[in-house]
């Protein structure tokens, strides 16, 4: 999906990106021996933040500014996680709104607003399906089924790399796995 995304972007014919929002919520419940409760790693920004966070870093180039952060916590042993958030942001100059609920009903899309449409992806986290729409009133669907499962492939392109000797993807360099932790990073320290 994220290459026909990128390819459609890249064409020009939507114009410019003028703003991107994502929405993810899901209700965790309340497993105290979850992951998402531990201090050091829980929390939603952290679990679908990170997801989010992979789209405007491929997508926008340029330095991340976080504007505002209003984050609900929740206490658990030995400290706090941060249980929903409401970001404001820019990176590159574009706007960004971003929201990441643990206890809400579910939701999850990406909406990148453009000069001349916008392109709305479903399950931004495991996407196969994106509507764009068109300022002349023109849709288009796009349709990425995943091959097999949304793991395997993820899985098959780090195994041929393995077999390949290769220490690196093309498609998710170490530069880019990093500048995705520094907006995350930016993000958390906003509080």
């Amino acid at each position: 999906m994220r290459t026909r995304v990128k390819g459609l972007l890249a064409s020009g014919e939507l114009g410019r990106i003028v703003s991107i929002e994502s929405v993810q919520k899901l209700d965790y419940g309340e497993s105290p021996s979850s992951y998402l409760l531990d201090p050091l790693q829980g929390g939603c920004l952290y679990d679908m933040g990170c997801y989010a966070v992979g789209w405007f870093e491929d997508l926008l180039a340029g330095a991340c500014d976080v504007s505002s952060r209003e984050v609900r916590w929740r206490d658990v042993s030995g400290g706090r996680v941060d249980w929903a958030d409401e970001i404001h942001m820019n990176v590159g100059g574009i706007p960004i709104h971003m929201v990441v609920d643990g206890k809400a009903a579910y939701e999850s899309r990406l909406t990148i607003a453009c000069e001349r449409g916008s392109l709305e992806i479903e399950r931004l986290h495991r996407p196969e399906l994106a509507h764009v729409k068109y300022s002349d009133g023109r849709m288009l669907e796009i349709n990425a089924p995943f091959e097999v499962d949304d793991f395997y492939g993820e899985i098959q392109h780090a195994t041929q790399l393995i077999r390949a000797g290769k220490l690196e993807s093309p498609i998710m360099s170490l530069a880019a796995t990093q500048r995705c932790a520094h907006i995350i990073d930016a993000i958390r320290l906003k509080l």
